[in-house]
């Protein structure tokens, strides 16, 4: 789904490979229990060039207050290339 050069950001990360992005996203699974992406709206650029997701993230932490459960309301903004593959990850929260 996503380009080898794409270009990934949120509030903890800021990388520009596949590989790089890949990475972010095991890292989230190794230290968080149960993560959950919930997409509650989008908007569609008119041309299909990109789309904006919001979303409810919905996580418990491993090994610090593992009982708690977390919340996050945020916004992803996804710009694609010409074969449809994600080449811009922006996360909002």
């Amino acid at each position: 789904f996503y380009a080898a050069d794409c270009y990934f950001k949120d509030p903890f990360n800021e990388v520009r490979r596949l590989q790089d992005i890949q990475e972010v996203f095991l890292r989230m699974y190794r230290h968080l229990h149960e993560p959950r992406f919930k997409v509650t709206g989008r908007m569609i650029a008119e041309d299909g060039s990109g789309v904006v997701l919001l979303w409810d993230f919905s996580f418990r932490m491993k090994a610090w207050r593992p009982r708690v459960a977390h919340k996050i309301h945020g916004l992803t903004l996804l710009r694609f290339d010409s074969a449809g593959r994600v080449v811009h990850h922006r996360d909002y929260w």
